[in-house]
């Protein structure tokens, strides 16, 4: 499927492709970049953190800046998470492209990237396992009856750190 421009509006998605880790966010793909909505709590965060797209601040819905923005902007095909949006979400968002942009399922386009990992992923994920290892064998002669689950997992988490 061919598209302008991809709304992401699931947060690890826009984390995988931005660094951006905050809890309330936007963004939208193109052919000349990306923009980031955030609201006001993450503006210093997002500047810090995203890379690869402009970042904007938004007082109220991150989906109807989105939208008024990419109305404007006169893109043909916009694909949206499907898999992310509520029906009320994409009514909003249709409501505001007001017919000046097709929005399309995009279905695990994202997912489907984050998938496939690079070499330094990889790294990462060996040596989150290692970490993972080292920490249960620290702790597995404190496993016996009696011994609460609680008490296990914080020093579990403990030892992690």
């Amino acid at each position: 499927m061919r598209l302008d421009a991809l709304l992401v509006t699931n947060l690890l998605n826009i984390a995988y492709l931005t660094g951006f880790r905050g809890s309330a966010g936007s963004a939208l793909f193109g052919r000349s970049g990306g923009i980031l909505w955030v609201d006001p709590r993450y503006t210093l965060q997002a500047g810090q953190d995203a890379h690869g797209v402009a970042v904007r601040e938004v007082r109220g819905s991150l989906l109807v800046a989105a939208g008024t923005w990419m109305a404007k902007q006169h893109f043909g095909k916009v694909g949206v998470d499907d898999e992310n949006l509520s029906v009320r979400q994409f009514e909003v968002l249709k409501e505001r492209v007001r017919g000046k942009v097709r929005l399309r399922p995009a279905g695990r386009i994202v997912e489907e990237l984050r998938a496939i990992k690079d070499k330094l992923e990889v790294e990462r994920i060996r040596a989150a396992g290692k970490v993972t290892v080292g920490a249960l064998n620290d702790v597995l002669s404190q496993v016996k009856p009696g011994a609460r689950e609680s008490d296990l997992a914080a020093e579990i988490e403990y030892c992690m750190r």
